[in-house]
């Protein structure tokens, strides 16, 4: 069957984007709450509550594990309801890209051989790469931690401190107090120094750092902090910029007064050149690799999240709408394959 009218892919794309909206929420929703119970996880073992707590130092004065038990339960019940939201996450996904296949195949069937068919694949491809760019912007794309296990800290006192012997300062203060003290301390038994060199172990993780952020809450930080020329550029280049391209290509492509603008091909060509959405997924894969092979001194541990494949998704059906794109335009535009892909 060959449709020879755009109408119906428009229309195919509205209820696209609106199924899939509801679906990108629940993706967005299950994400932010992985996020945040990871951390509430993290802040039970983080370093400040554990090494600086004076309840796990004295529990480990008297071998008691108490407070570690305490810290344990709390955090795999958090850890636990972390992996279940992320599951839920991965579930949303699957739903929203078996939808994205869907609709594709539906628009591929009904417009292949047609006159339209390129620009309907291009419409179609257009609103996924809509979709999978929303949702890439706020969810989770890479998570980063530092942490030790069964951390060990040799404890060794001064042992000549601790010979020096104790009738000495009786003495002394036998003299500033011009008293007797009356105390038999050559009677006193021998100091055991094994007391004085011991390991101080906490158990489970120790997390020094972690970090699991999304576009959009790196840009929020960033404009807290007052960090602007940065944070302007993220967005800018990472979400408005691939959006306003979006807005461009299809405008170029289903309106013939735009087509034959050629400040709007001028303005196409220049924006696929500031676009950094791949330059973003690239450097973004970098971090991860070389985080996760460092060697500071402590276990690290870097893992790529569903958003950072959200993100990838939209750069490469962005690319390949831009394709159908030059197909559906190159009689009418002087216009080269590589400025629009860009």
């Amino acid at each position: 069957m060959k449709i020879n009218n755009l109408l119906l892919v428009g229309i195919l794309s509205i209820v696209f984007l609106i199924i899939s909206f509801f679906y990108a929420e629940r993706i967005i929703e299950s994400g932010e709450s992985y996020k945040e119970t990871m951390h509430e996880h993290v802040e039970v073992l983080d370093f400040n509550k554990r090494i600086l707590s004076s309840k796990e130092w004295l529990a480990n004065a008297f071998n008691s594990d108490y407070e570690w038990d305490k810290k344990r339960v709390v955090s795999e019940i958090l850890l636990r309801e972390a992996e279940s939201e992320y599951r839920s996450a991965i579930n949303e996904s699957i739903k929203l890209i078996y939808l994205s296949i869907g609709f594709f195949l539906i628009v591929f069937i009904l417009y292949l051989g047609g006159e339209y068919f390129r620009k309907a694949m291009a419409s179609c491809l257009m609103a996924l790469s809509i979709c999978y760019l929303y949702v890439g912007i706020f969810t989770p794309m890479l998570e980063i931690s530092a942490f030790s296990e069964d951390l060990t800290i040799p404890i060794e006192l001064d042992t000549e401190l601790v010979s020096v012997p104790i009738t000495d300062g009786i003495n002394y203060a036998s003299e500033l107090t011009k008293e007797y003290v009356g105390l038999d301390m050559g009677k006193t038994d021998p100091v055991d120094y094994s007391l004085f060199k011991r390991d101080v172990i906490f158990k489970g993780r120790t997390y020094y750092f972690h970090q699991s952020k999304s576009i959009a809450d790196l840009i929020g930080i960033l404009f807290k902090d007052k960090n602007y020329v940065v944070a302007w550029a993220i967005l800018a280049f990472s979400v408005l910029l691939p959006v306003l391209k979006i807005i461009v290509t299809l405008l170029i492509t289903f309106i013939e007064p735009f087509r034959k603008n050629s400040g709007f091909l001028v303005f196409v060509k220049i924006i696929g050149k500031w676009s950094m959405a791949d330059v973003f997924v690239a450097s973004s894969f970098l971090v991860f690799l070389s985080f996760n092979n460092m060697n500071v001194g402590v276990q690290n541990d870097s893992k790529v999240l569903f958003g950072l494949y959200f993100f990838l998704a939209y750069v490469v059906i962005s690319i390949t709408a831009s394709i159908f794109v030059w197909f559906a335009i190159r009689r009418n535009a002087k216009i080269k394959l590589y400025e629009l892909t860009l």
